[in-house]
């Protein structure tokens, strides 16, 4: 999975002359292809980088220092550059707006929404945001798609049904709960006498 192929390899010595950056060029395309956005090179495993640094034949022990921030810049320009991808921005986020907006109509779950907001990213060719930010963006979507869908649903209701709906969460004076809480109560056990009930 971690293991470059050959044009890999000579892709990174082609980009540079150092061996230690010619391994962060090539840890920082492996991991990209895995994940599909760009780790901090602090967090990654240091057996990947053995295993890349081997199977490159590169005699650089470790990665660079990861302040150096214009070499950390260039060879993630240049892996988006060698897998043709386009970075999260505003095309990225009205492809997953539509996407979302189009799912939320038939499903609700976030983890459902986010994960094929994912799988569109991934197969457009754009690099993945942080969760945060596609949480968000799932968040307000789905809260506007839900709006809509409520207001779809009152909109054919009769002043009648809406009455009876209104007095469902009306608690009576004599007792303890409103009628909305029976509605909603688990069933009990299967036994005969809650079966009856």
């Amino acid at each position: 999975m971690f293991s470059p192929s050959g044009e890999e390899v000579d892709w990174a010595r082609e980009k540079t002359s150092k061996a230690t950056t010619c391994l962060m060029f090539l840890v920082l395309l492996k991991t990209f292809q895995h994940l599909h956005y760009f780790p901090d090179v602090a967090t990654i495993p240091m057996s990947i980088t053995f295993h890349i640094r081997r199977i490159a034949g590169i005699k650089s022990q470790i990665l660079p220092p990861t302040d150096k921030n214009t070499t950390l810049y260039r060879a993630r320009e240049a892996v988006r550059d060698y897998l043709r991808l386009e970075s999260w921005g505003s095309t990225a986020l009205h492809l997953v707006a539509e996407n979302i907006a189009s799912l939320a109509l038939v499903r609700d779950d976030p983890a459902d929404l986010i994960n094929n907001a994912v799988d569109t990213l991934v197969k457009a060719r754009f690099e993945l945001p942080a969760f945060s930010t596609l949480s968000r963006c799932v968040r307000r979507i789905r809260t506007v798609v839900n709006r809509r869908l409520f207001r779809l649903a009152l909109s054919r209701c009769s002043e009648d049904l809406i009455q009876k709906l209104e007095a469902l969460l009306q608690k009576q004076p004599a007792e303890k709960y409103s009628p909305f809480n029976e509605l909603k109560a688990l069933p009990q056990n299967p036994t005969r006498g809650h079966l009856r009930e």
